[in-house]
């Protein structure tokens, strides 16, 4: 079954409204409905599978490296040959470098890691404070004492 299918016909379910209005009475479905889903809920939009995803992949990847071959033989500088791809397939072709964030983030989780790790076995290490000798203290440590000897 179709994702975002109903198992119910609308005269099964005696709605009319218009998450009802799937499919016509030829059988097409109700392009307005059609229209106000996403795309990739849509009866026409076919899913690829990975198979045809990579062979699209490998579709443009050879000759891209034919093309970046060529230019670059003939002395065309990196800015021109991206500016060109960038022209024929759109911006979404090009990923920039990381600017300076992308290369510091890393490395500050790895410092804030390993604070928080020096900090934890420090503190785990540290002495436990000795319990309060007080008069009164000791008079009550002295009949525990005696009670547990008595016990044994």
């Amino acid at each position: 079954m179709r994702h975002g299918a109903s198992q119910n016909s609308s005269s099964d379910a005696g709605g009319a409204g218009p998450r009802d209005r799937r499919v016509g009475a030829d059988g097409e479905h109700d392009a307005e409905y059609e229209a106000s889903r996403p795309p990739a809920w849509r009866a026409s939009a076919a899913v690829p599978t990975r198979r045809e995803l990579q062979h699209a992949r490998l579709q443009l990847l050879h000759p891209a490296k034919d093309k970046i071959a060529q230019m670059q033989a003939a002395g065309a500088p990196d800015s021109t040959i991206v500016d060109d791809f960038i022209k024929a397939y759109g911006k979404g072709i090009y990923r920039s470098e990381p600017n300076t964030l992308g290369w510091l983030v890393p490395y500050l989780a790895l410092a804030l890691g390993t604070v928080v790790v020096i900090w934890f076995v420090r503190r785990s290490r540290r002495l436990k404070p000795a319990l309060v000798v007080d008069a009164r203290l000791a008079r009550y440590n002295d009949q525990i004492e005696q009670e547990l000897q008595n016990l044994e």
